[in-house]
């Protein structure tokens, strides 16, 4: 049956609407075919197209009271099935997508060389940036945050304010975050 409605098919859209069963296997029969081609060409996977056809079909039986205000049944049918390709397809890209994070955060957790690395890989970024930060500020930055000393501490080692210390450190870490952000 191709996707224009002829008179039988008509019959057996105003049949279902009434809650026939055999109405529903007939006209499945007859779209089965171009059905599953349409579905087929938007997932590409034949066994996936077979399995969204027999959702296609329950959809349509529990919306068959739905048939007798519809102006294109045949349309709705192939709307249906494009919209449960669409969500089975995006249903898969997510749970691909989970797994891949999930694999991703085993293999990070797992493997010791790779947490090494990427401590390694932070270290090399943080003194890069560092090094963008002028001396004095880097300096600042580095004796209170690496070697754990006081804004006491560092302001009488070198001489400064406590004040100018916080406000050297805070701006550190304002550029800090941006230079470690866009690396």
């Amino acid at each position: 049956m191709p996707k224009q409605v002829d008179d039988t098919a008509s019959d057996l859209f105003v049949q279902l609407s009434d809650g026939s069963i055999d109405a529903l296997n007939k006209l499945m029969q007859g779209f089965k075919a171009s059905l599953l081609h349409h579905i087929t060409r938007l997932v590409r996977d034949r066994q996936w197209a077979e399995e969204i056809f027999m959702d296609v079909i329950l959809a349509v039986w529990e919306q068959r009271r739905n048939l007798a205000v519809k102006r294109d049944p045949v349309g709705w049918i192939f709307r249906i099935a494009r919209n449960r390709a669409i969500n089975r397809m995006r249903a898969a890209n997510q749970r691909r997508r989970f797994f891949l994070e999930y694999v991703k955060t085993l293999n990070q957790l797992s493997n010791p060389v790779y947490a090494w690395l990427e401590k390694r890989d932070f270290q090399i970024r943080l003194e890069n940036a560092l090094g963008k930060l002028g001396k004095r500020r880097a300096l600042i930055f580095r004796m209170h945050v690496l070697e754990g000393k006081s804004g006491r501490e560092i302001a009488s080692i070198l001489g400064l304010s406590e004040n100018t210390v916080r406000n050297h450190l805070a701006r550190a870490r304002i550029r800090l975050r941006r230079l470690l952000a866009y690396q």
